[in-house]
């Protein structure tokens, strides 16, 4: 399948679409006391084989976050993904009346629709695994990653990095214990454990060094009620 960047993959889940932006160093996650937490999502959705993997993890991120209103669905991950599609630097999308109708769109585009529909207020970025723990201790993330083919198959709720990248991916990273990181895919339950998984530090340090690797922790705004 050919991507709104031009790029093709295999597999029509993997939307993620690099849009770097230099500015994003300017909003680094702050220091913060460690320890272990999970930030749970009471229902892992499936994106089915649309590459709508950006709206279904900001979706899952909301949930963790404790939005458990029942419009915080499928459809809801739909329009932020499309959304996303109509703000990011590239043409088309999949939405109605797009052309082309192309699938895939970027975190920072994604990140940007939910601030300015008022769900985020400030959202920060890191790129090493400490600075991921750091924001791990205020609230979940979405990490944005190269897919790799090892990681299609989370035997027994372990995920590596291993084999030939086969397109970019968004998913959410929601706890921390020692160097263990959860991951909750948006795959449905048949992925990993249920639908979660988990990686190691070194294995989450060589997504975030290679392409597209960024996970953005936005934070919510404390007067909108869930």
């Amino acid at each position: 399948m050919e991507l709104r960047n031009g790029t093709t993959v295999d597999d029509p889940r993997l939307g993620l679409l690099a849009q770097a932006d230099p500015r994003n160093h300017d909003y680094k996650v702050a220091k913060a006391d460690r320890g272990a937490v999970t930030w749970a999502v009471d229902n892992v959705l499936d994106q089915g084989n649309d590459g709508a993997c950006v709206g279904y993890a900001f979706t899952h991120l909301l949930r963790a976050q404790g939005w458990h209103h029942p419009a915080i669905d499928e459809a809801f991950a739909w329009s932020i993904y499309t959304a996303a599609q109509k703000v990011d630097p590239w043409p088309g999308g999949e939405y109605a009346g797009a052309k082309p109708q192309m699938a895939g769109t970027s975190l920072l585009a994604g990140a940007k629709v939910l601030h300015r529909a008022g769900y985020f207020g400030e959202y920060r970025w890191a790129s090493t695994v400490s600075k991921v723990r750091d924001g791990l201790m205020a609230g979940p993330g979405v990490l944005g990653c190269m897919w790799r083919a090892s990681m299609d198959d989370a035997a027994d709720g372990i995920v590596t990095v291993k084999g030939r990248r086969v397109g970019g991916h968004a998913l959410l990273i929601n706890g921390v214990d020692d160097d263990l990181f959860m991951l909750t895919n948006s795959w449905g339950g048949s992925w990993g454990d249920d639908g979660t998984a988990i990686i190691t530090a070194d294995d989450l340090a060589k997504l975030l060094r290679d392409d597209v690797g960024e996970v953005v922790f936005p934070s919510r705004h404390e007067h909108l009620t869930a």
